[in-house]
């Protein structure tokens, strides 16, 4: 464990001479002290493959290069400027990957195969994201009526916990976007009966719990009831 005390991803690379070879070096800081994944750590490693000609410009393609050129001096040592760097994969719109981390396979919502299948592009997508040192990734958890019953089974929660995990072995940070009440796009409501406000709470925390069961370092949520209407303020202020 290396400069515990430095934001987290703090990185430094190096070589040294032992015995007539070159041994190259990698450290890093973990986001905190005790954790058990150092992640800059990784940050390092993917930095010293990019000096070696690799690229990881696609989440799904990297580059290796045909012949690799080990370097005759290795020095770098840099900290983070920001303390979160985030990707929100926004699977309201059926883009790569909005399939798999809702947790259904390419046939279907109970398509375990399929699902399985899937986590040969997540590992990609997460080498990615720390290769460009990122430390946090979320995306839209949706519900819809005519699935509710795989939505909230226990399979999908099973799905989505292996999902988190996939990530935690980086050291990245794992989120979802849950509105309150937002109504739009399929995504999933901690609020679909509305009426008196202890009511309404215990029904927010209620889902809050269900969701994080799965894992999850953290949550956001939106305002509103759409992108174009909202509940009285108030009450919008009393649900967050």
């Amino acid at each position: 464990r290396w400069l515990s005390s430095s934001p987290a991803g703090s990185m430094v690379l190096g070589m040294s001479t032992r015995n007539g070879c070159r041994v190259y070096e990698v450290k890093g800081s973990a986001r905190v002290a005790d954790e058990a994944v150092n992640i800059g750590v990784g940050f390092a490693t993917f930095e010293f493959l990019r000096r070696l000609g690799f690229a990881f410009w696609h989440p799904f393609e990297p580059y290796a290069p045909a012949t690799v050129e080990w370097p005759e001096s290795l020095t770098l040592e840099t900290s983070p400027r920001w303390p979160v760097r985030s990707f929100q994969i926004h699977t309201m719109h059926p883009i790569e990957l909005a399939d798999f981390l809702n947790g259904w396979g390419p046939e279907g919502l109970w398509d375990s195969t399929g699902f399985d299948e899937g986590f040969k592009e997540w590992e990609l997508y997460l080498h990615w994201l720390v290769a460009n040192r990122q430390n946090h990734v979320l995306w839209v958890l949706l519900w819809a009526e005519d699935w509710a019953d795989f939505a909230e089974s226990d399979e999908r929660y099973r799905r989505l916990t292996r999902i988190v995990d996939a990530a935690h072995v980086y050291g990245l940070q794992v989120g979802v976007d849950v509105p309150i009440a937002l109504h739009q796009q399929h995504a999933y409501q901690l609020l679909r009966e509305q009426g008196e406000l202890d009511a309404e709470l215990s029904e927010i925390r209620t889902r809050i719990d269900k969701v994080m069961s799965a894992g999850f370092d953290f949550l956001a949520t939106e305002s509103g009831s759409s992108e174009f209407t909202h509940p009285e303020p108030e009450r919008m202020l009393a649900w967050m």
